[in-house]
């Protein structure tokens, strides 16, 4: 049950996260609204955690145990519908923005048809509730929704991966070396072990 209770952070913040992953990527200045989602929604789960409100214990399922929506749980479900729908609206207003290369227009179908997808997860949402017993199988859409952004960042360059690949193997290198070689030299010596 405290499992339940630390995870629901990430039910939260998952909504804010793609809210914020669109705004940034249609270039929006949203930082204001961004920042006080999420603090938001940690207030949401610090009352979450040490109160019954969004989830009032544990439930036995047909496919194991489950979460049981408190007497507020109903508020994450208004959360999630209405964030998304806006991040949702706001990548159909921009599907054919003028400003947006031909490249931008099909990143922008990618991740209007992935998110789409993700959006009916959310009847992982609906079986918290007491009289309603459908398996969750929101991880098989984000299976779908993951396989259409590798093939969006593989055919359109979305979040441009070789310069993330690029600087990921810059990073490991030098703390490789900024980190191994004391350490090297002091299990080496023994050293480390009189300081």
């Amino acid at each position: 049950y405290i499992f339940a209770k630390f995870g629901f952070l990430g039910v939260l913040i998952l909504p804010v996260g793609i809210f914020h992953m669109i705004v940034t990527f249609l270039q929006h200045k949203y930082e204001k609204f961004v920042r006080t989602l999420y603090f938001l929604s940690i207030g949401v789960w610090l009352i979450g955690l040490f109160t019954n409100y969004f989830y009032s214990g544990i439930k036995a399922c047909f496919w194991g145990f489950y979460p049981k929506a408190g007497n507020l749980y109903f508020i994450i479900l208004i959360q999630f519908t209405v964030v998304i729908s806006v991040a949702m609206i706001l990548l159909l207003k921009n599907l054919h923005n003028p400003k947006f290369s031909a490249i931008k227009q099909q990143q922008l179908k990618y991740l209007l048809v992935a998110f789409s997808i993700a959006f009916l997860g959310a009847g992982d949402y609906i079986t918290k509730f007491n009289s309603i017993e459908i398996y969750p199988f929101g991880y098989i859409l984000t299976l779908i929704f993951l396989a259409i952004i590798s093939l969006s960042i593989v055919k359109t360059n979305l979040m441009d991966i070789k310069l993330a690949l690029t600087q990921t193997g810059i990073f490991i290198v030098l703390y490789a070396l900024i980190l191994g070689i004391p350490f090297y030299l002091g299990f080496r010596t023994n050293q480390w072990i009189i300081s």
